[in-house]
């Protein structure tokens, strides 16, 4: 730091002055566009004293400038990052570089302008550079000895029991990022967690419900962007989905209200992982790339061994989330992807809903029953723009031109287009032999978007929070069969394996998987990770949210009824346990345990 407040050859000048500024002024910057709010004083200091004492630490600031210039990429990568999945950018996504091309759309509609004040200093400094003709002293080993102490500290700090160490560890940007690169190389600072057991497959066969699907047809649809907040509502008087509002109201209906996300770092491909696996996706890169050698038992090949044929279809590249390995290595005979679809024109990412249910129950027309189709589908994927002939939602002033009014409209024309696939599967006569089951992948407005938040705010009468961002619909429709009842158990996308299995008669489960049968389950249970730091849940009542720095105290729990705050007090227990299943699942991936589980 002597080196630039001081010097033996002239007083400090006004350049240096702009230098010192701009390194004290990024890491405020910074942590107050990550929302950091927990020791944000102390985090702000430790940063700029590194920033300072690094710059100290060589004779030529161009050196340090490059540095500096890579650390201030890093951490608009790190902010970016953050209005997404709610936490720092760990080296372990690098695998998911190569997509990067593919969700374009998604990370125009992340970054804020804002952001973009991390570099506006770059130029000032380089400029403050070329005119500094300041002198160094010569004491700059030991200002580099006193840089690596503190971050040492910090660095061993994050794996102590010391609470403020360990939040300033976990948070604080440069011990963070060596933390976690040591993590990736060497498994350091990694949290043993006490195992969990995995959840019995408790089924009732005096229940109405056990075996009424057995031996029909079974199409899942997993619908892009729903979430459940427009289910059964209106706008301006207009119904937004009336198509699944009649589908509940229906006869043979079953419709599970607290059915929440369970995606990780593969968003819409764990979203099918977690389905059809009732295993949580990796949160290193992305399950489908990593583990696509793995063996898997899930509802594909549980089906097929009772003789069942098997296909996936989704109109769009095959080698997208590598789906063309990971498909048939769960069990699918056949994977039709865009090759195999005729679009009449190309919106957004390709074929539009009604074009692909269409075209699909073709194929299913000549495939041998009974079958499995999981259908994945493609249109209402942000930025939720739609052709002005396919609208059908009249908008208020307020809400044209926003994401909110945007995704009204393409959600109102995915509703219509399952309309589409129903009438289809009935000219086909496939209808009465097929359970539809419907659910949505992830969400589609985030909650960390100022305009979504307020505006959903408005629209719902109440705080548009994580929970409500999270909670997607599960629809499962049973032609023919009289039950009609509203489920709200707390439920995710790991619990619809077992919870699909009692429908279609299984006496038990003869496979991993971490869910539970939400037809059975005396209480609900939902882990939360990627888009929720790890130690997050949700249960009937109420959702806990983990803190970024990992500090359990340091977290909020709140009803999600009334969104009112609730002490912390007895939760420990159920945050704890959710990092264990989450570790859990992530050591069957990383052992491959069903090989070992099919061998025994």
């Amino acid at each position: 730091m002597q080196d630039i407040l001081e010097s033996k050859y002239r007083p400090v000048g006004p350049w240096q002055w702009i230098i010192l500024a701009c390194l004290i002024i990024k890491p405020l910057l910074f942590y107050y566009l990550m929302n950091i709010e927990i020791n944000f004083i102390f985090l702000w200091i430790s940063t700029a004293v590194f920033l300072i004492l690094f710059f100290s630490s060589f004779h030529r600031l161009w050196i340090p400038f490059v540095f500096y210039f890579l650390f201030s990429i890093l951490m608009f990568c790190d902010v970016t990052f953050n209005a997404y999945f709610h936490g720092y950018l760990s080296v372990a996504m690098l695998g998911s570089g190569k997509y990067i091309g593919d969700v374009t759309d998604v990370i125009i509609e992340v970054i804020q302008p804002r952001f973009f004040l991390l570099l506006v200093d770059l130029p000032i400094l380089i400029v403050a550079l070329i005119m500094d003709k300041h002198k160094r002293s010569n004491k700059r080993w030991l200002v580099a000895i006193v840089l690596v102490v503190l971050i040492a500290i910090l660095v061993l700090g994050s794996v102590t029991d010391i609470v403020f160490l360990r939040s300033m560890g976990n948070l604080e940007f440069f011990s963070y990022h060596i933390k976690d690169i040591l993590r990736e190389t060497t498994g350091f600072g990694v949290e043993e967690i006490e195992e969990e057991d995995p959840l019995d497959y408790e089924v009732d066969e005096s229940d109405l419900l056990f075996g009424i699907a057995e031996g029909r047809n079974l199409i899942v649809l997993q619908m892009e962007a729903l979430q459940n907040f427009v289910i059964n509502r209106d706008y301006y008087g207009q119904e937004i989905t009336p198509v699944l509002n009649n589908l509940i109201k229906d006869s043979g209906t079953i419709y599970i209200d607290n059915y929440f996300m369970q995606s990780a770092a593969g968003i819409t491909s764990d979203a099918e992982f977690a389905t059809n696996n009732s295993l949580y996706g990796t949160v290193n890169s992305y399950t489908y790339e990593i583990y696509k050698n793995n063996t898997f038992r899930g509802l594909p090949v549980l089906l097929k061994e009772r003789g069942y044929s098997t296909i996936a279809m989704h109109g769009y590249d095959g080698s997208f989330w590598s789906r063309e390995d990971m498909y048939p290595a769960q069990g699918f005979d056949i994977f039709i992807d865009d090759e195999g679809y005729n679009p009449s024109r190309i919106h957004g990412w390709g074929i539009l809903d009604h074009e692909f249910y269409i075209q699909s129950v073709e194929y299913l027309k000549e495939i041998s029953q009974p079958f499995y189709s999981f259908m994945v589908s493609l249109t209402n994927h942000t930025p939720f723009e739609m052709d002005e002939k396919l609208k059908t939602i009249q908008l208020e002033d307020k809400h044209i031109g926003t994401r909110f009014g945007n995704y009204l409209n393409s959600i109102a024309y995915c509703d219509y287009a399952v309309g589409v696939l129903i009438d289809e599967l009935k000219e086909a006569g496939l209808y009465e032999n097929t359970v539809i089951a419907i659910y949505g992948d992830h969400f589609g407005l985030a909650q960390y978007d100022v305009d979504n938040e307020v505006l959903l705010t408005e629209f719902l009468g109440k705080p548009y929070r994580f929970d409500e961002m999270a909670n997607v619909p599960l629809i499962i429709h049973i032609p023919g069969e009289k039950v009609n009842q509203t489920i709200s158990i707390a439920g995710g996308q790991m619990d619809f394996l077992p919870t699909i299995a009692h429908l279609f008669g299984f006496e038990e489960l003869d496979t991993i998987y971490l869910g539970q049968n939400l037809f059975t389950a005396e209480s609900g249970f939902v882990i939360q990770n990627r888009y929720a730091p790890l130690g997050s849940f949700i249960t009937d009542e109420i959702i806990y949210f983990m803190s970024m720095d990992g500090i359990f105290e340091n977290g909020r729990a709140w009803r999600l009824d009334t969104g009112e705050e609730v002490p912390l007090d007895g939760l420990k227990h159920l945050s704890e346990r959710s990092k264990a299943l989450i570790m859990l699942s992530e050591q069957y991936l990383e052992e491959d345990k069903l090989a070992e589980y099919k061998e025994e």
